[in-house]
Order: structure tokens, then C-alpha cells, then sequence
């Protein structure tokens, strides 16, 4: 076979490079259209992710929670699924467009009538800045299951002094348990026609204000003077010490003197019932009662300085946003959970 010569050789690289330079003008346009779409796609997410940054930004804590009540309760009155109601209502959005999206990927149309549990913890955040109880810092235990079996230790050794050759008094702890058991709270919200369809944040604050306070006053008549029946958890009041119960004295128009005696026999009773280890004491009083006891006078001076800012340079409860006081040395709420139409005796309206 007869060797190309260089002429040919020449010739084929000629066509090679015209068929090279004709394929590149071809596919040009093409390689331009991917460039955009890649521009595109990458502007688009960009995007979607400065909204939803934006979204998290700007919304109170709860506002996601009152959404999602409200897009509930609209896909159920429109038969919608939740997550296409919610495009609708809050198409800026992200985040709570993309949390009924997923939930529904995972149980379905039904899930979207599911509260998130990240936009529910929110409201337990607010409750904690509104039901006295929380504020008071009172412990939370974590609650995996209906019920929780707590270990409580009900005597102690002993110690005592022996002769010579005399064997010591043998002595041993006693245990018992404590089961908690989970009580359900909830909460039901009447929404107007007018206000479901309203999808500013002022509207959907109006629903989480009105959910947390509800909430929070019916926390705290449970939490402290809850009897325990019909579901119910057990408050203060009701799981105390009968002994340590202090009756009122001087009926409704007490002396001075019987004030603070009253005021020292409840110091002393959980002095003595803690064996002088208190853990965060705290006052709780109704309203009529804080205003008693700061107004209360004798010979021109104050009895309970520490109440009153003229007298002790503290910030009074109530007063630039301050919501607790002193009494006693010892931190003080007031709610109107506490009723003051008690009457006198064991009924009193103040507690520590």
C-alpha cells in the first residue's frame, strides 16, 4: 500500500480544522443557552435563600406558629391541602411553605393538620416570659412518655454519740417514688373570616398573643392552685403541707402588727419544712395583695421599704418593664390567677 503523500496529509489536517471550526460556530449557541441556565438556576437559589433568610429575620418568635394555625384552619375550610394553602396565604414564605411541603412528603395530606414542633417550641419560649410560674424559673422535666417515676428520699441516716465497747445505732435510708404523669393543655382559638383571610404579620401576632396569653393564665391557675381532678395538674396550694398553711389573721382589716406576723410565720414554715436549704423561694401574690403590703405605713415610714423605690432604690415591679419585685429579700410575682375575693383564714391570696 502506497505511504499518503505530504500533500495529502496536509490536505486531510485542512479538512479536519474546517470541520472542527464549523462544529464549534454550531454548538456555540448551545454552550451559551447552558451558561445562562447555569446563571439562571444559581441566581434562583440565591434568591430563595435570601428570602428565607430574610423570612427568619424578620418574624417574631410565635409568628410561624399563628401561621401555621391559620393555613390549618383555612385548608380545612377551603379543602386544600395545606401546603398549597399556605403558598397562598404567605407566598414569601420559605420556610413555612417548605415545612407543610415536607411534612406532607411524610404522612401525607394529613400531616398538614400537624403543628411543627419547631414553631409550637416558640410559644413555650413566650410562655416563658408571660405565666409567672416560668418566670419564676420553676423546673421542667423533660417527659418522653405519659408517665415519669421520680426517686424521693423519705428519712435519712441518723449520727449519734456512744460510750466505750457500746455498738453504734445501725441506721439506713428510706426511698419512695413519685410518678408524674403528663397533662395535656390545649388551647382553642376562634379565628374570624376577616382575620384568616388577613396575612400581615400584625394579623397572625394577634393569633399568637391571644394563644400564649390563654395559655399561660391557664398554666398558672393549674401550677398553683390546681386540685388535680378532671385531668389537672396538682399546683402549690393543693400539694402542700397542711401545717404549713397559715391562717390569716385579723380577718379583712388587720393590724400592722398582725401583717408582719402573718408575713413571718410563712418565712418560717418553709425555713423550717426545707430544714433551711431553699431552692429558689418566690413570693406569688395577687394584685390587691402587692398593693397592700407596699402601701402599707406606720408612723410615716414604710413597712415593707424594700417594695417601694422612694425607700429602697430598687425598680418597683410593674415599671420599666420589670416583672418582678422584692419582698423580704426573697423575688415576688403578681397574677391575677390568685383570686382576693378568698376571704380570710386559710384562703389568703399571697403564697411563697
Amino acid at each position: 500500500m502506497a505511504e499518503p503523500t505530504a500533500a495529502a496529509e496536509i490536505a486531510v489536517q485542512k479538512l479536519a480544522e474546517m470541520f472542527a471550526k464549523v462544529l464549534d460556530e454550531k454548538l456555540k449557541p448551545l454552550g451559551e443557552t447552558s451558561k445562562r441556565n447555569d446563571t439562571f438556576f444559581t441566581r434562583l437559589q440565591e434568591v430563595t435563600d435570601q428570602a428565607a433568610k430574610k423570612t427568619d429575620g424578620e418574624l417574631e418568635k410565635g409568628i410561624r406558629f399563628a401561621r401555621s394555625v391559620k393555613v390549618i384552619f383555612a385548608s380545612k375550610q377551603q379543602v386544600e391541602k395545606p401546603a398549597v394553602m399556605a403558598a397562598k396565604m404567605y407566598p414569601d414564605d420559605l420556610v413555612l411553605q417548605g415545612a407543610f411541603k415536607a411534612l406532607e412528603t411524610q404522612t401525607g395530606t394529613a400531616g398538614g393538620l400537624l403543628v411543627f414542633p419547631t414553631f409550637a417550641s416558640e410559644i413555650i419560649v413566650l410562655l416563658r416570659d408571660t405565666a409567672v410560674m416560668r418566670q419564676a424559673g420553676v423546673g421542667v422535666l423533660p417527659m418522653p412518655t405519659d408517665t415519669l417515676a421520680i426517686p424521693r428520699q423519705t428519712a435519712g441516716a441518723t449520727a449519734s454519740y456512744v460510750g466505750e465497747g457500746v455498738a453504734p445505732v445501725p441506721s439506713q435510708q428510706a426511698f419512695d417514688m413519685v410518678q408524674l404523669l403528663a397533662k395535656k393543655l390545649i388551647s382553642l382559638v376562634p379565628i374570624s373570616n376577616d382575620l384568616l383571610r388577613a396575612a400581615s404579620v400584625n394579623a397572625d401576632a394577634l393569633v399568637r398573643d391571644d394563644i400564649v396569653l390563654i395559655m399561660a393564665r391557664r398554666e398558672d391557675l393549674a401550677f398553683i392552685r390546681g386540685d388535680g381532678a378532671q385531668n389537672t395538674p396538682r399546683g402549690m396550694r393543693s400539694a402542700v403541707n397542711s401545717a404549713n398553711v397559715q391562717a390569716q389573721t385579723g380577718g379583712t382589716t388587720p393590724t400592722v402588727a398582725q401583717t408582719i406576723a402573718d408575713v413571718k410565720n410563712l418565712i418560717k414554715f418553709v425555713k423550717k419544712g426545707r430544714k433551711g436549704l431553699l431552692v429558689k423561694p418566690t413570693w406569688f401574690m395577687s394584685t390587691r395583695s402587692e398593693m397592700y403590703l407596699r402601701m402599707i405605713r406606720e408612723s410615716g415610714f414604710w413597712v415593707f421599704p424594700e417594695m417601694n423605690a422612694s425607700a429602697s432604690g430598687l425598680t418597683p415591679r410593674g415599671v420599666g418593664g420589670v416583672n418582678t419585685g422584692v419582698f423580704q429579700g426573697f423575688p415576688y410575682y403578681v397574677t391575677d390567677q390568685i383570686p382576693d375575693n378568698l376571704g380570710a383564714g386559710t384562703n389568703g391570696c399571697a403564697t411563697i
